[in-house]
């Protein structure tokens, strides 16, 4: 995972985000937070995006009630 080119598609994206929470649990937000930065540092706008998408997505599957 990392570098996407802005290519992934919003499948992908979703797939990403569930497969995310499953692995990192409470620490998803951290995780994603890291790799927008890394990216950002890159210079790597287009990858930037999908990342930013994907942590929408996280706390979409993870709920208002904060449940994982």
């Amino acid at each position: 995972m990392g570098i996407t080119q802005g290519k992934m598609t919003e499948q992908e994206r979703w797939a990403t985000a569930a497969h995310l929470l499953e692995a990192h649990g409470d620490d998803v937000g951290n995780v994603v937070i890291r790799q927008i930065r890394e990216l950002m540092d890159r210079g790597d706008q287009a990858s930037a995006k999908d990342w930013i998408d994907i942590s929408f997505k996280v706390q979409m599957l993870y709920g208002p009630e904060g449940d994982a």
